[in-house]
């Protein structure tokens, strides 16, 4: 199984959560783009200020937006099983309670 792990390099300030995205990937990873169609289980999350969730998921179920896109797929000479990618994500996440609106997107480029 490959993972693809997005991790905030610092503190967001005025977010209590940020978990910006952590998605299987279809083995071989290579490039090309993947949505929520193509990945497997995964989420992301952002908790607001006030107590909105945030979410773009894919369980048994999806909710909100994912695209992941490798410009770049390597092996990592380092890294047993690991590769060094180059692309872009972007993930739209919608509130996860009802009576909740508004959205939260997410831009990475790695």
């Amino acid at each position: 199984m490959v993972v693809l792990d997005i991790q905030p390099v610092a503190e967001i300030p005025d977010l209590p959560s940020c978990a910006p995205g952590s998605f299987e990937i279809p083995e071989p990873p290579s490039p090309g783009t993947y949505t929520l169609d193509q990945l497997g289980m995964g989420r992301a999350t952002v908790a607001a200020k006030g107590g909105t969730l945030y979410v773009a998921t894919k369980t048994s179920s999806q909710r909100g937006e994912v695209q992941v896109t490798f410009t770049s797929v390597r092996p990592d000479p380092k890294s047993k099983g690991g590769f060094l990618v180059q692309g872009t994500y972007r993930a739209r996440l919608i509130p996860a309670g009802g009576g909740k609106s508004g959205e939260v997107v997410i831009e990475v480029e790695f």
